[in-house]
């Protein structure tokens, strides 16, 4: 029945991708991030969903009269220089067969990426592709938040299977990205319905978010919250909201979520896990350092030879550890994976998308026609904050949830930029228009009248005064 309903969407959504390529990009999307694929088992579980829309897609937009203008913008160059490392990376892998599949499964995301860059060009293609990223997020935020109110807690909440969520902590990081999206088409919202229902959206992701028991979730939150209380404009208010929100959840949280919780501040020295993470880190830094061109190549270090070749002994954090791990941290993973120069290009990235989002705020602010940049600009700083706080345990450096919203805020970046340099240029003409003009006439009366006194002078001299005056001084 699930494989027969989802044909039922994605049939006529590809026929529909032929014509309109926008919204084959947006059922791009819809599988990446919400997977419904994943949540079938018969006979539809073989298709492969996201390689015929991205076909499909791509000749609808071959053949479209839409622009295919694409402008080198810094998000964009940073993307391809490190897509250029990767392959480079996957070139003098430890590991090439592991290293091929997902420098292959790495490429289609930035197939998608640079595609996404060139057809977002206005205001209402933006706001359908947050909604659709809300609505992916929010899908699994009710489903989570209605299983934790309805088990009391017990529940612990996973992502969907084969996917990059499926893991309970990258589920809680990508809800956590989410919510602030959903605040944002709140903010933009003018039916009161609708922004309760975003708001109801948003409590329940969170809940959802204390549903994976994820301790890197939690922190995630923790760190949302202060920075939207720093950015507050009365933090006051802020404060107290944050509070009595806060113990609301600690309210309704099982005694069970909490204990988990409670181990952050002993994960050092009592938690087997957080040593285990560790070992991974210095495998990973060692594995960079050995290789700092190239690293060791993509999800090599996962293999049990390439992993040990570079693990600390064991001793060194009292574990034991007898199977390789991933790096459990984003920042780790592009060191390890990629080298010194793919890491640097990736810092690069992220503090290029955090410098758009905090320069679309400031630009427009205050500027009715623009506010709705700025609220974006603000909320896509919230989500970095969340995604670079708890990424910092996880291995989800290249999501493509995540690396999206970089292309999303540069592209309104320079929506932004149009708009402000039409504004420039208006104000000048007026300016240039309200100039006094200089009255050219009363110049030339001037003149004249100069002119016509000079002629009057020379016609009053008498023809012989100046021979009559020699006379006189000769006598």
């Amino acid at each position: 029945m699930r494989d027969l309903l989802l044909l039922s969407i994605f049939s006529p959504l590809t026929l529909l991708s032929l014509v309109h390529p926008w919204a084959g990009l947006l059922t791009f999307g819809w599988v990446a991030f919400l997977k419904p694929h994943s949540m079938i088992w018969s006979f539809a579980a073989q298709i492969p969903f996201n390689l015929v829309i991205a076909i499909t897609t791509a000749i609808g937009w071959a053949v479209s009269k839409e622009k295919k203008t694409f402008r080198l913008d810094l998000t964009a160059a940073l993307l391809i220089a490190l897509t250029l490392v990767a392959a480079l990376s996957t070139v003098f892998s430890l590991a090439p067969e592991i290293s091929k599949v997902e420098f292959n499964k790495y490429m289609k995301t930035m197939a998608f990426l640079l595609l996404l860059r060139v057809m977002l060009t206005s205001r209402v293609r933006l706001h359908g592709y947050i909604w659709l990223m809300a609505f992916a997020i929010g899908f699994f935020g009710l489903n989570g938040g209605t299983l934790f109110i309805v088990t009391a807690g017990a529940h612990h909440l996973a992502g969907p299977l084969q996917s990059e969520i499926t893991d309970r902590n990258h589920l809680a990081l990508a809800l956590l990205v989410g919510i602030p999206l959903m605040n944002y088409l709140r903010l933009q919202s003018r039916h009161r319905w609708m922004q309760l229902g975003l708001i109801g959206a948003m409590v329940m992701t969170v809940m959802a978010v204390l549903a994976t028991y994820s301790r890197g979730g939690f922190i995630g939150l923790i760190a949302m919250g202060a920075f939207l209380w720093w950015r507050s404009r009365s933090r006051v208010l802020a404060l107290v909201t944050l509070l009595v929100v806060a113990f609301g959840l600690h309210s309704v949280a099982p005694d069970s979520w909490k204990q988990r919780m409670g181990t952050i501040e002993t994960a050092k020295t009592g938690d087997d896990s957080f040593k285990l993470r560790l070992l991974s880190w210095q495998t990973y830094a060692s594995a960079a350092f050995d290789r700092p061109l190239t690293g060791a190549g993509m999800y090599a270090l996962q293999t049990g030879s390439i992993f040990f070749r570079y693990a600390p002994d064991p001793a060194t954090f009292g574990v034991v550890n007898r199977k390789p791990r991933a790096a459990h941290s984003i920042y780790l993973q592009v060191l390890g994976d990629l080298g010194l120069a793919g890491f640097a290009l990736y810092i690069a990235l992220l503090a290029t998308g955090f410098w758009n989002a905090r320069w679309l705020a400031r630009a427009t602010e205050g500027q009715p026609e623009l506010e709705w940049m700025a609220d974006l600009g603000r909320m896509i700083q919230v989500s970095m904050v969340a995604f670079c706080v708890s990424g910092a345990a996880l291995s989800m450096a290249f999501y493509d949830y995540f690396l999206s919203l970089l292309v999303v805020v540069a592209a309104v970046r320079e929506m932004a930029e149009a708009k402000l340099g039409q504004r420039t240029s208006r104000r000048k003409a007026r300016s240039r228009q309200d100039e006094p003009l200089v009255e050219t006439t009363a110049i030339a009366g001037i003149w004249q009248k100069a002119a016509d006194k000079k002629m009057t002078r020379l016609r009053g001299r008498a023809p012989g005064r100046g021979l009559a005056s020699q006379e006189g001084v000769a006598k």
